[in-house]
């Protein structure tokens, strides 16, 4: 299916996610140093970004814009625990903006629909067949809410 690149800093949120979206037998790949954007855009060469706004040492806008320098026509999904951007104006150049307190299927369909787009690198066939892969998919398992969030290790809340 897809190549999916997830850049979060946070790990058991990749791990969730690779292991909901590994039963539609997509592949994922992890980036959490944003230094390496670039080499990495070249290696994986993604079909679709997962992208946090938050990560650590990297301003927010910073790397939807190299990754729109670099492809312009690449599907960017933001997942965040935050919805105060929800009506920034950067998001015109993004697909969708999912909380992450999401209902998985909903991230499911949002992927789908950002890959069955039409796009200059894509062919027509390749957007019908993730187009059709959706419509085809049945739920495995009834859909569930997943909070991606932090865990509680320990301390007082």
């Amino acid at each position: 299916m897809a190549n999916i690149l997830i850049i979060d800093d946070q790990p058991y949120m990749t791990l969730l996610l690779a292991e909901e979206l590994a039963d539609e037998r997509h592949h994922i790949r992890h980036l959490e140093d944003a230094d390496y954007l670039m080499s990495f855009l070249d290696e994986s060469r993604p079909d679709v970004v997962l992208l946090e706004l938050y990560l650590q040492g990297v301003e927010r806008w910073d790397l939807l814009d190299r990754i729109k320098k670099y492809d312009p026509s690449l599907p960017i999904l933001i997942v965040s625990a935050y919805d105060n951007f929800v009506k920034s104006l950067h998001l015109h150049h993004v697909d969708g903006y999912l909380l992450k307190d999401i209902h998985i299927d909903d991230l499911k369909q949002k992927i789908y629909q950002s890959l069955a787009k039409p796009s200059p690198k894509s062919s027509a066939k390749k957007s019908r067949d993730y187009a059709e892969a959706y419509c085809n998919s049945t739920p495995h398992k009834q859909s569930r809410r997943v909070t991606l969030t932090r865990p509680v290790t320990g301390g007082r809340l």
